[in-house]
């Protein structure tokens, strides 16, 4: 257990900022000024760049005083939105351009710079309540774009809010690219930095069943064959992407607490009627890798697969046995557990608003033993369940 913590904070580690000058340029009135360029890459976009020329000490630069700036084939301009100044990197350099900032991006053309941002708003109809989206960045496009009969328009039927920001990306340079292609206006395509891994936080609640099966001759240990209780489980857990490999692959580690039990009766003829009560307590620590479908609409599905460790903290095995005139004797049974499991689960995530989202999931786990020490006959329990849960 100890070693998968260590390897899942390890996959979840945000790797450090670094300060590292490398050869570039910079873009100042007009001129470009060749030396070491450097700067502090985090999620956000650049607030200053760090220029020095080889024996002469560093300047900064911000966005106020500095055209743009470029390193290892990445090409950094200066945009003004909203009268401010922000350095956007360049995607797709042409008659018309596509930049990203952070994780919002801009397509410009000649004057005009559109930042392909959405405001969403609920609306309700017939009682149901629906997100609505408001296209005023598609119209805008459609408009600078209306010079090339040739360009499709798909754009516009796509539900911007619901794409993650290398889809964004993907999708958008392409149409920028399309557009200078009318012109015989061949694009500069740069491969953007994607964004830095990113944890996310949630709360799950569900309900698991514990179907079994019992293999061998031991009685005690068959006659919980037939007792499928259902338990209410809930906990929390920790998601991690990271967008330099795949926006689509999802690292998760939860932490799940649920009390469950078995009873069944044994009766035979001549002996009196016995009844078997298995009790246990659990802590579960599912550690998994879910792959996301991205269908460019608020509901999504996905897939999951991973590993499941159990830890025990209470556990109960005993049988009591009814003799006549009321009177009864207890004994503890000698079974033990043994825990080995894998998880399979399939679920669909639904977006409220930017940055939340709700999902519901079917998982399946393979299921532990519980042994009879005497007689090695087990029975073998698995969960199925049905989760669901909000992610911050």
């Amino acid at each position: 257990m100890k070693n998968v913590l260590i390897i899942f904070v390890a996959l979840c580690a945000i790797p450090a900022f670094g300060q590292n000058f490398k050869p570039g340029y910079v873009l100042q009135q007009g001129d470009t000024l060749r030396g070491l360029v450097s700067f502090r890459e985090t999620i956000a976009p650049p607030e200053r760049c760090l220029f020095q020329k080889e024996g002469q000490p560093e300047t900064t630069f911000y966005p106020d005083n500095l055209e743009g700036f470029g390193f290892d084939g990445r090409h950094f301009r200066t945009l003004k939105n909203k009268g401010a100044a922000h350095f956007a990197e360049v995607i797709v350099d042409g008659k018309a351009k596509f930049y990203r900032e952070g994780l919002s991006y801009f397509v410009q053309k000649d004057t005009a710079l559109i930042p392909l941002s959405t405001v969403t708003q609920k609306i309700t109809v017939s009682g149901h309540e629906y997100t609505k989206e408001d296209k005023t960045y598609a119209i805008r496009l459609k408009s600078i774009f209306s010079d090339c009969s040739s360009l499709p328009s798909a754009y516009e039927q796509t539900e911007l809010w619901t794409l993650s920001p290398s889809s964004i990306e993907k999708k958008y340079s392409k149409v920028v690219a399309k557009y200078n292609a009318c012109f015989g206006d061949s694009s500069s395509h740069y491969t953007a930095t994607k964004g830095k891994p990113r944890l996310s936080f949630g709360v799950l609640a569900g309900m698991i069943s514990s179907p079994n099966s019992a293999n061998g001759k031991n009685q005690v240990v068959h006659s919980l064959d037939s007792s499928f209780p259902v338990s209410f489980a809930a906990g929390f857990f920790v998601d991690q992407v990271n967008p330099r490999i795949s926006d689509h692959w999802h690292v998760r580690l939860e932490a799940m607490y649920f009390r469950t039990k078995f009873t069944s009766i044994v009766a035979a003829s001549y002996d009196p009627a016995k009844e078997i009560e298995l009790r246990y307590t659990t802590f579960k620590f599912p550690v998994s890798v879910a792959y996301h479908f991205n269908t460019g609409r608020a509901f999504s599905p996905y897939v999951r697969g991973g590993l499941n460790f159990l830890i025990f903290t209470q556990r109960s095995f005993v049988e009591t046995t009814d003799y006549v005139m009321g009177a009864y004797q207890s004994k503890v049974l000698d079974l033990k557990i043994k825990t080995n499991t894998f998880l399979a689960g399939v679920g669909v995530e639904y977006k409220v608003g930017q940055k939340h989202t709700l999902f519901a999931e079917l998982r399946y786990d393979t299921g532990f033993n519980i042994l009879s020490s005497s007689t090695n006959d087990k029975l073998k329990v698995r969960n199925i369940g049905l989760n669901a849960g909000f992610c911050f």
